[in-house]
């Protein structure tokens, strides 16, 4: 399990990201074309040098016959004057988001890297922005944040996990994303692990520290209980669920105890307003509250992982919750989903919805240790302006292939998710490329975007564990094209360092894929990116 929770380093926010290595002729320089978009992915494993697992973020660009290795990129601290030092084990690129930072036209990506010490302090984590330009990502005006920076609320300490969870959203409605940073591991008033979420408003001049704001439970009535372990900011998502123009946050609490079940898991909704947001109408949601479908049960892990995206096409967000440790029947972490939607008054427990493997006809069968709902992505793969719903199930076996793992696609309705013409897929199923094999986790991290530049939602795929030419889990990413049937295997395609040019050496360890995070060309065009607001969070018992 612990390799597990390290495969599936925590992503967090807005769609698609790719991170591959690059070769020195393309380090320090600017993507030379973006015109149609980019994914980052992180492959946080990455040695930099004779660094060990100092991480790196592999950027590819959209063609319009898909991705393409013309022009790629590897950014890593360090390099082209990124703050930061690569130091082993800081996995620079575990978490990953994207957004306009500084309304300049170009989205900027956000970078967590979670261990990274600070001072004395071993795994205090911080977070990179690299800001966008004409030509694609650029080092210059490049800043590295962590808390105690320039004001940035909380103390530096070790093991907090600064950076371990990110989502972009505009939540005070100024035309500047702002960055939400989730801090698991922050201790608060003698609680080990409560939990923490870093907020950092932009600006004309990018992410500053003013107004700045840590949130935990407690604060200003947030609802729930100040308690030691809760991990609070596990995940994060962004949708207006009131649609009211303010971008609202979901902060995933995945080991929140109820009265009596340990781990059973919360999610906190904190709302946008012109302030930013704000703790008015806040709510806590979790299984049996309020109608909400599933029993609380001792270590669900209810908001492990989170999406949202408008799953009935009313105008509202609506939020997807992974609860990859519910027991189906006799199987122990078979996994779940809840889906709560979006109202004028935010999210309602009104026809919320519980889903899982063999239900109504979704396809496979619940078994122990799948992991249902272990990562989540939206987007609109068919183009009928239903959000559709991406659930990774990391542990599922094919065969004889233990954890091989699998997505399972639910379409959207009027009704909301429906399971009709619902799809599993994986490695070798219709032609989709890679090898059936033990272990590799495809499902491990999920993006949505728009890949060859038509109007159907594409999916990428993270496949961290993946072996390549003998290279155990050097990480690959399959990209699935969305047509309108839905997903099609028609010329999907696999990806990897060395792979047609793509910057970076295939190495042991890697996990290329780790996290993924999709660039659009015009973030004010698409932003808030409503249908795509995925977001890859991992616990483990």
């Amino acid at each position: 399990m612990e390799r597990i929770m390290s495969i599936r380093l925590i992503v967090i926010s807005f769609i698609i990201s790719v991170s591959m290595l690059v070769m020195l002729s393309a380090r320090g320089s600017t993507a030379a074309s973006n015109k149609l978009g980019a994914i980052a992915i992180g492959a946080s494993g990455e040695d930099i040098s004779a660094i060990a697992n100092a991480g790196a973020v592999n950027i590819i660009n959209v063609s319009a016959y898909g991705l393409s290795s013309a022009n790629n990129t590897i950014w890593y601290q360090g390099l082209a004057g990124i703050a930061g030092t690569p130091e082993g084990l800081d996995q620079f690129g575990s978490a990953l988001a994207a957004g306009d930072f500084n309304n300049d036209g170009f989205v900027d990506l956000a970078v967590g890297v979670i261990r990274e010490g600070t001072g004395a302090y071993a795994n205090a984590g911080a977070v990179n922005i690299i800001y966008g330009a004409t030509g694609g990502l650029t080092s210059a005006n490049n800043k590295i944040w962590y808390q105690g920076l320039d004001g940035i609320e909380g103390t530096l300490e070790a093991d907090d996990y600064f950076g371990a969870s990110l989502a972009a959203g505009d939540f005070n409605n100024d035309g500047f994303a702002d960055l939400a940073i989730g801090v698991p591991r922050e201790s608060i008033g003698g609680n080990l692990e409560a939990g923490a979420v870093n907020i950092i408003y932009g600006s004309a001049a990018g992410l500053i520290s003013a107004n700045n704001m840590m949130w935990y439970q407690g604060l200003f009535g947030i609802e729930g209980t100040l308690e030691a372990e809760d991990r609070f900011g596990a995940a994060l998502a962004v949708g207006d669920f009131n649609n009211d123009g303010f971008a609202d946050l979901a902060v995933g609490a995945d080991a929140e105890a109820s009265p009596v079940f340990g781990s059973a898991g919360a999610v906190n909704i904190i709302f946008g307003s012109a302030y930013g947001l704000t703790s008015a109408n806040n709510k806590i949601w979790m299984q049996g509250l309020d109608g909400i479908e599933g029993d609380l049960e001792q270590d669900d892990r209810f908001g492990s992982s989170l999406a949202t995206g408008d799953f009935n096409n009313d105008g509202f967000a609506d939020l997807a919750v992974g609860v990859p440790y519910e027991t189906i029947g006799p199987a122990d972490s078979a996994g779940a989903v809840n889906i709560i939607f979006g109202s004028a008054g935010g999210l309602t427990a009104a026809n919320n919805k519980v889903w899982y493997q063999g239900l109504e006809g979704i396809e496979e069968t619940p078994e122990t240790l799948d992991r249902f709902g272990s990562s989540l992505a939206s987007g609109d793969f068919n183009n009928d302006g239903f959000a559709d719903l991406a659930v990774g199930v990391i542990g599922e076996s094919i065969g004889k292939y233990a954890n091989a793992g699998a997505v399972n696609i639910i379409y959207g309705a009027a009704g909301g998710l429906t399971s009709a013409n619902n799809k599993i897929w994986y490695q070798g199923l219709d032609g989709i490329e890679g090898t059936l094999e033990a272990g590799d986790y495809f499902g491990g991290a999920l993006a949505a975007g728009y890949f060859n530049g038509d109007v159907f939602a594409d999916l990428a795929v993270g496949v961290p564990v993946e072996g390549i030419g003998g290279m155990v889990a050097a990480g690959a990413v399959n990209i699935i094209y969305g047509a309108a049937g839905g997903l099609t295997s028609a010329n999907n395609k696999m990806w990897y360092q060395g792979l047609n040019g793509i910057e970076g050496t295939l190495e042991q360890d890697d996990r290329f894929g780790a996290s993924l995070v999709y660039m659009p060309p015009n973030p004010n065009a698409h932003f808030p990116w409503p249908m795509f607001l995925p977001a890859i969070t991992g616990g483990t018992k």
